[in-house]
């Protein structure tokens, strides 16, 4: 018997179909989607379990002219074999053409990529050449892994005959955290210069980071940190390159091993809320920010808003663009300045004396005379500029002032030193 059908399907789907039951009842009771499935079980208790799943998916994949094919109900139809719709007996399987329609436009399938770990050797090929200059402009990574503010102090210090890949400052308390990197397996001859360096510098703070940190190594730095005092420590981290699809590499740090308790004393410690005059330097850095964003793009400056007294807008190798507050001959003030330091006071010397020997084209180009620091008992060196005006963190009156002059003086000074540092460097 030929009859017309409407179908309630799963998810609100509607199925119109023309099609035949040799028994004369609704083929809406038992439509199956398939060619030779076997549907088992009865058409009251089908229906509700087609319905949950559904998906949305599917009414995707419905969408438009389909054959289905169903058995029809048999003598004992829940025991009805399953029929090849190439032959077998006719009144058992029916196909019947329908159109499906969803409620609404059909749905697309999102697309979920897969993470994939790369070769760290595919992405710096060389641990000193490539990965350790990398690391020392890209500090904050090791900041979030440890869970501490962070700064470079050196890059390839020496200590002795040997020389530290990295050496960093915390702030605010200055103390330093010194930083080993080795490619492959971790090694007795990495854990003992970890150790001298660490000695040798005063570091509070010790890092072997490693793309694969042996059992044994790790249970030495934790016997390290258990007979540490409290404010020093071992860390050994993990070094990670992952990608999704085509995407550009992504690195990632595990921590393995951490001094005892180490993220509850970081939680807890009294010096992780800022204080009122942490407060006044993040909302005067925020209002740099704001002005580099709308007059120089390239100039907006990494991260949150500094808490210290001076942030780094810009850096490239050996030299940072600044603007700090600061006292000059007793006077509270506010300067711009390229702060050079490359890790070596002997080479810092020679970088800042190139400069030096070009004063006069800089100041040219910069468009007034330059402050020269050589800083000679210290490793680093500046050139600056100073706001023509006393003013501390507190003259909340002269910041507008003060920000407005940063802004462009930083610019004029960063591209009064950039061409003599290309030279120096080749470009």
């Amino acid at each position: 018997m030929e009859m017309e059908v409407s179908l309630q399907h799963c998810l609100g789907l509607r199925i119109a179909a023309a099609s035949l039951d040799t028994f004369g009842r609704p083929i809406s009771d038992h439509v199956a989607r398939g060619s030779s499935s076997n549907w088992s079980g009865g058409p009251k208790n089908r229906a509700p379990a087609a319905r949950q799943r559904a998906s949305h998916q599917q009414q995707s994949m419905l969408a438009g002219t389909q054959r289905w094919f169903c058995h029809t109900p048999g003598p004992d139809w829940r025991h009805s074999p399953a029929v090849d719709r190439r032959g077998g007996e006719a009144n058992d399987v029916v196909s019947i053409e329908v159109r499906v329609e969803t409620e609404g436009s059909p749905m697309t399938k999102t697309e979920i990529g897969t993470l994939e770990q790369v070769s760290v050797r595919s992405v710096w090929p060389k641990e000193a050449g490539d990965f350790t200059p990398w690391l020392a402009e890209n500090v904050e990574l090791v900041s979030d892994a440890l869970e501490m503010d962070l700064e470079l102090e050196g890059q390839e210090v020496s200590v002795g005959s040997y020389s530290a890949d990295l050496v960093l400052r915390r702030v605010p308390s200055g103390t330093l955290v010194v930083v080993e990197n080795m490619y492959g397996s971790t090694d007795h001859d990495h854990i003992g210069k970890l150790i001298t360096y660490a000695a040798g510098l005063g570091a509070h703070y010790a890092v072997l980071l490693t793309e694969d940190l042996r059992l044994e190594h790790r249970s030495a730095l934790n016997w390290l940190n258990s007979i540490s005092k409290e404010d020093c420590g071992f860390f050994g981290l993990g070094l990670e390159v992952w990608r999704i699809g085509e995407s550009i590499p992504a690195p990632r740090l595990r921590v393995y091993v951490q001094p005892d308790n180490w993220s509850k004393s970081v939680r807890e410690s009294p010096d992780r809320e800022d204080s009122e005059r942490d407060q006044l330097h993040r909302r005067f850095w925020a209002g740099v920010q704001s002005r580099f964003r709308e007059d120089r793009m390239d100039w907006a400056g990494r991260g949150q808003p500094s808490k210290e007294h001076w942030m780094t807008f810009k850096s490239r190798r050996d030299v940072s663009f600044t603007v700090a507050f600061c006292r000059l001959e007793g006077t509270r003030r506010l300067r711009v300045e390229a702060y050079v330091d490359t890790g070596e006071a002997d080479r810092t010397a020679d970088v800042y004396s190139y400069l030096e020997s070009r004063r006069d084209e800089i100041e040219e180009a910069f468009g007034e005379a330059l402050e020269w620091s050589p800083l000679e008992k210290r490793r680093a060196s500046r050139v600056s500029s100073y706001f023509p005006k006393p003013i501390a963190i507190n003259d909340e009156g002269l910041w507008p002032e003060a920000q407005e002059w940063a802004v462009p003086t930083l610019g004029r000074l960063r591209a009064a030193i950039d061409p003599v540092l290309d030279d120096l460097y080749g470009g």
